[in-house]
């Protein structure tokens, strides 16, 4: 028995039963329909798909032809939107088509699957397509790339606008940055922030990029009390730049917190976390009422020394020590000097007396003088005066007494105001007459 197939026509199968002999070449054959895997659908309850005999999709699928790029615009509430159109003559024998599209030589971007012979992209950035689709025939086989001309194609070219709004919150020794973005379609790409010492934008260098639609950055790592100012700007995916935000007034003021409450609650968090302070307020197991322990500890991850005395009185424990080390918490490499007691003090024994000039004691610290060249402080409370360092009465600086006086006097030619509780007075430099007098008459 023989069968005769074509490209376009595949045979029927048949399980012969039996075969009768005629005269010649004539004979009787008994058949069923044979389709394969029947026995295991039988027996396994397998799916069986009928075997085609119809027109078979040929094995090789020819490819799309006359690959076309177009775009055309669209106004929609005021704003303009570019779409881009890739249309192709059918391909014979295709059931579907796959479309990849690049702009500007970059990687191709998959378009999508289509039974059409046109697919359109919206809101397309200006630049230089070049597309390129393939058939696919009802059995998969996908046909060769059919590739357009490249195509200079019209986009969104409009700068983005300003940011709505840039805010920085004071953070422990941080600065955390929130901002917000226009509203309505966009194209938006990144965000570039700014930041200086000083509020001058000329002055300013790059803080980071911060991809799209990342609204908000922590920057860590600052000195309490740093002040910084801080700029933004939008840029789109055609590389547009938008205005800097703020636009005038300077930039936005952000300063990492000088809360000294704030400060020493987490300072107090991030010691007792570390081994060298467990290790410093951690018990002497002694069995008696005082102990003296030196303990020294050397291993990849830390090297610490610290010495420890205690007391046992009344069923209460008194513990004093000092630590010193240098760890290495999760990459984060910090050295440390930790001092346990209910005060701290600063003998100075070499004078003719022995002083005491720094104390810390019950949570307050005690100096007797200090230089201080930048500080920050919360609030404060004079007990007596305080004054400029080039002050001398009538002539220069300015001092504020607690009696309620205040005297101010400026360099070389000019006047010095003397503001008392009861009244205001402006003399002339180097005069003890006032040439104006408000309140109590001198």
């Amino acid at each position: 028995m023989w069968t005769v197939e074509s490209e376009a026509l595949s045979s029927q199968l048949f399980r012969v039963l039996s075969i009768n002999r005629q005269d010649g070449l004539v004979a009787e054959i008994s058949a069923v329909q044979h389709e394969r895997g029947k026995y295991a659908n039988v027996d396994y309850g397998t799916k069986i798909d009928t075997r085609p005999i119809t027109v078979v999709p040929p094995s090789v699928q020819p490819a799309p032809a006359q690959v076309l790029l177009s775009s055309y615009s669209v106004l929609g509430q005021g704003i303009a939107q570019h779409n881009a159109v890739i249309e192709w003559t059918a391909a014979p024998s295709a059931v579907a088509y796959q479309v990849q599209w690049r702009r500007d030589n970059s990687d191709w971007i998959e378009g999508g699957r289509t039974g059409s012979a046109r697919l359109e992209l919206e809101n397309i950035r200006a630049g230089t397509y070049l597309a390129r689709v393939r058939a696919i025939n009802a059995a998969g086989i996908p046909s060769l790339w059919a590739t357009s001309m490249e195509t200079q194609l019209s986009g969104n070219v409009v700068p983005p606008s300003a940011l709505t709004h840039l805010t920085p919150t004071s953070l422990v020794f941080g600065i955390r940055l929130d901002w917000g973005f226009p509203v309505g379609p966009s194209i938006v790409e990144r965000t570039e922030l700014w930041y200086g010492q000083a509020n001058d934008l000329q002055q300013a260098i790059k803080l980071g990029d911060f991809a799209y639609p990342q609204a908000t950055h922590t920057l860590m790592g600052l000195a309490a009390g740093a002040q910084l100012f801080f700029w933004g700007r939008l840029v789109d995916k055609n590389g547009e730049i938008g205005p800097w935000y703020p636009i005038s007034g300077g930039g936005a003021m952000g300063q990492a917190s000088s809360d000294a409450g704030e400060i020493l609650e987490y300072l107090q968090g991030q010691i007792t976390e570390t081994q060298l302070a467990r290790a410093l307020i951690e018990k002497i197991d002694s069995g008696g009422e005082s102990a003296v322990v030196v303990e020294q500890l050397v291993n990849q991850l830390a090297a610490m020394y610290t010495i420890k005395t205690q007391i046992t009185s009344g069923g209460r424990t008194y513990l004093a020590g000092i630590g010193v080390g240098v760890e290495n918490n999760e990459g984060i490499i910090e050295s440390q000097v930790l001092v346990a007691a209910d005060r701290f003090a600063v003998i100075h024994p070499n004078g003719t007396t022995t002083t005491v000039p720094f104390v810390i004691q019950g949570g307050q610290v005690f100096m007797n003088q200090a230089f201080i060249a930048d500080g920050t402080i919360t609030n404060a409370k004079i007990g007596q005066v305080i004054q400029s360092d080039n002050y001398v009465a009538g002539v220069q600086g300015w001092r504020i007494d607690k009696a309620g006086g205040f005297e101010m006097n400026g360099l070389g030619s000019g006047y010095r105001v003397v503001i008392r509780n009861n009244g205001f007075y402006l003399y002339q430099t180097g005069s003890s007459t006032p040439i104006i007098e408000l309140g109590e008459l001198l």
